[in-house]
């Protein structure tokens, strides 16, 4: 994907989680309390290119556990799914009739260095979108988010950078303070 210039954020999970307990008992050792818990999620991802176009992506998953790793399991084959969905990834033999791979035809001298060329320029966006994100999470305050936004003035007209700045300015915003009535204390 970094080589194409994309990366895939997580942006939503709606999980629902059911938990069975129940006695087994077992000549051996008595009787034990068992459980098993049951994950399911519904995911968001947020597929971004370096150009700046975006696509909000699908997946849903469960998992099954008795100890803790149930949601693990189910956001694993939530995004498994969801890439494979998305990139029509076989999954097993496909009877095709092309015998030669179109990676496997050569092309034009020219036309590969312009390829490389912007294949280099999309990575390293891609890269630097990347960094911005964790600098973008790790802003504590508006201002700290500013200074963010100055450092990198080569992602300043990537709608992806720019709306993940406006989101988290959102909730660095200090909330106005509402009045309180003494006499409702």
């Amino acid at each position: 994907m970094a080589k194409n210039g994309l990366a895939i954020f997580p942006i939503d999970i709606e999980e629902n989680t059911q938990l069975s307990e129940w006695d087994e008992t077992s000549q051996q050792y008595g009787t034990k309390r068992k459980q098993s818990i049951f994950t399911k999620v519904k995911t968001t991802y947020l597929l971004t290119h370096v150009s700046g176009e975006f696509i909000t992506l699908m997946g849903y998953g469960h998992g099954v556990d008795s100890q803790d790793k149930s949601a693990g399991k189910a956001t694993t084959y939530a995004l498994k799914y969801a890439l494979l969905y998305t990139f029509l990834i076989p999954t097993g033999k496909i009877d095709d009739s092309d015998t030669i791979h179109s990676d496997n035809i050569e092309t034009p001298a020219k036309a590969k260095e312009t390829e490389n060329k912007v294949s280099e320029t999309k990575v390293n966006e891609s890269k630097m979108l990347v960094e911005a994100t964790k600098k973008i999470a790790d802003a504590k305050t508006v201002e700290e988010l500013g200074k963010v936004w100055e450092l990198l003035p080569s992602l300043q007209k990537n709608t992806v950078f720019i709306k993940m700045v406006t989101d988290r300015k959102v909730v660095l915003t200090p909330k106005p303070k509402e009045d309180v009535n003494p006499a409702t204390i």
